[in-house]
């Protein structure tokens, strides 16, 4: 959700820009590349914030636990291979994009 509010200036700049100076003709693959782009920013910064030390926090049991990849250890299979597969899932979205 904060995504999307925080591309809505953006959005709002470019679609002026684009009304009044005519930059391209396509509004709807720029409204449309934006509101992914500010879609992708919230859960693409959560998944950033697992592999730092302080981590993100998650409900379990009804309590709020804090889940960070940075407290595995840097030879854990299961830690290389959540950082492989989302790494690459992000660059490939990067690219699309």
């Amino acid at each position: 959700m904060w995504g999307i509010i925080s591309s809505l200036p953006i959005l709002v700049i470019a679609l002026y820009f684009d009304y009044y100076y005519n930059y391209s003709n396509s509004h709807e693959i720029l409204f449309i590349s934006i509101l992914i782009s500010g879609i992708l920013v919230g859960p693409s910064h959560m998944l950033l914030d697992i592999f730092t030390e302080k981590g993100i926090y998650v409900k379990k049991h009804g309590k709020w636990r804090r889940f960070a990849i940075a407290h595995f250890r840097y030879d854990s299979p299961l830690a290389n291979g959540l950082a492989l597969f989302f790494g690459t899932i992000m660059l490939y979205l990067s690219y699309m994009l």
